[in-house]
């Protein structure tokens, strides 16, 4: 797993010129083309010198570069959400840092006129939710813009100090710091992840 993803990785910066799209299939083909759109269950896909975009499962997709924001997306699967989700990657080392947009539908606050009482329209509203996974165990959530969550702060907290549990200075740090933002956060995985590099085999 390791080595694929720095095989993804590396032939994504090596074309960064490019920045052509594509997505890697099960098997670890990669397929090129336009990425379209994509959604949990999979996305639309236009192959290179191909016909129209067509819709591929989530099943059938390992990863994926969208060039719109030079990110890569993988497939994992989310212990609060119960399923394979695509997530964004935006730190990679021995902790990996990983993003979901969440967009959520809901009804605007109620308006009163002549009429009586009505419903105001729909607004698209944005949660995010961040996620680490620490030499490819399964994600935990360490982070949410969400209001509502089974899991509490403190639980995700727990969950973000265990990263560092084989490095007791970086855990002193991140604990006397008492910084739990989303900045905060991904500065520490990445110290952590300077500081500890993968071993290669």
């Amino acid at each position: 797993m390791k080595k694929w993803i720095a095989i993804v990785l590396g032939s994504l910066f090596a074309k960064a010129g490019i920045a052509q799209e594509y997505y890697v299939t099960m098997k670890g083909d990669t397929v090129r083309g336009e990425i379209k759109s994509f959604d949990k269950n999979g996305i639309r896909f236009k192959p290179e010198d191909g016909p129209a975009a067509q819709k591929v499962p989530i099943g059938d997709v390992k990863a994926f570069y969208d060039k719109k924001d030079k990110s890569v997306y993988f497939r994992q699967y989310l212990p609060d959400v119960k399923d394979d989700v695509f997530v964004k990657l935006l730190e990679d080392g021995r902790i990996r840092l990983y993003e979901r947009l969440d967009l959520q539908m809901r009804f605007g606050a109620p308006t009163f006129g002549f009429g009586g009482i009505s419903v105001g329209g729909m607004n698209q509203s944005k949660q995010k939710n961040w996620y680490a996974s620490k030499d490819g165990k399964p994600l935990e959530e360490v982070k949410t813009s969400e209001l509502l969550k089974s899991k509490s702060r403190s639980e995700r907290k727990d969950s973000f100090y265990s990263l560092f549990d084989d490095d007791p200075d970086m855990m002193e740090v991140v604990k006397k710091s008492g910084q739990f933002g989303f900045d905060d956060i991904r500065k520490f995985i990445k110290q952590y992840n300077e500081l500890n590099p993968v071993k290669s085999k």
